[in-house]
């Protein structure tokens, strides 16, 4: 395995940040979910992060030998190769556990981590005809699991598509295709498909082996980022955890008992990770 790009763990940070902005305008503030207002900047959140699971979905599949590559692995390549994957679906599933009963409780919906279960399978399936499902999310007006999930599985399905696609030629002019969600979604919500486009740019950009001379962010910012970006499950718990606490507080959430008891329940489970 290669060393991590700091770039791309950074990209990652931002992520993280534009979802505690996004989740904070909700929960502490009371913004309206689908409201076009300063809300929209943390929408870039779950294109961001999505894009990036995808690129290294495709990253921790083929980054062993293949079968036909001189020093190849032999019949236990294939298991070899989904090992890194199992251990990403173990980590999602323990987060999912952890947080997904509070998050329910609020939106009664559950979070992207159910959704990024989800395309776990759906990629353990289809192998490397994955990338077919990029085009998917123009099939949302039907997608069943828009009902009890916050991002549906075909959105989600595509914009990891996408992600993966970066890794070959003319990838970016894949996710081009998400300039056509609003034949599909005509309403505010079509903002999260549309930022697809200049998430995977971003993500392009920052794998390059090094950015080109005047155009690096400066090594400090960068570090931050990328440490913020090294842990994003911890983070992600963290952050819902404190911001539900303080809606609470604030008298945004109703004073749910459901939601104080998950509550607890999250905060037991998080801060050993600490």
């Amino acid at each position: 395995m290669g060393e991590r790009n700091p770039r791309l763990d950074a990209l990652r940070g931002v992520a993280i940040l534009a979802m505690i902005v996004d989740h904070a305008t909700v929960l502490v503030f009371g913004v309206e979910r689908l409201a076009w207002n300063g809300r929209a900047v943390g929408r870039l959140a779950e294109p961001l992060f999505v894009v990036l699971f995808g690129y290294f979905l495709e990253h921790r599949s083929s980054d062993l030998p293949s079968r036909s590559a001189p020093g190849a692995l032999g019949p236990s390549d294939a298991a070899t190769r989904r090992r890194p994957l199992g251990r990403r679906a173990a980590q999602i599933l323990l987060a999912a556990a952890i947080v997904e009963p509070l998050f329910y409780g609020v939106f009664v919906h559950l979070d992207i981590l159910a959704t990024l279960l989800l395309v776990l399978l759906l990629h353990a399936a289809l192998g490397r005809a994955f990338v077919l499902c990029a085009p998917l999310f123009l099939l949302a007006p039907w997608d069943p699991t828009a009902a009890w999930l916050n991002y549906p599985l075909f959105l989600v399905a595509s914009q990891a598509a996408a992600g993966a696609l970066l890794r070959t030629r003319g990838g970016l002019a894949a996710s081009a295709l998400f300039l056509l969600a609003p034949l599909v979604e005509p309403t505010a919500a079509v903002v999260t498909p549309l930022l697809t486009l200049p998430a995977a740019a971003a993500v392009a950009y920052a794998a390059r082996p090094a950015p080109r001379p005047g155009l690096a962010a400066p090594r400090a910012l960068v570090g931050g980022l990328a440490a913020i970006g090294r842990r994003p499950l911890v983070w992600y718990a963290a952050h819902l955890l404190l911001l539900v606490a303080v809606g609470l507080l604030a008298g945004r959430l109703g004073g749910s008992r459901y939601v104080e008891i998950m509550l607890v329940h999250t905060y037991t489970a998080v801060i050993p990770l600490f």
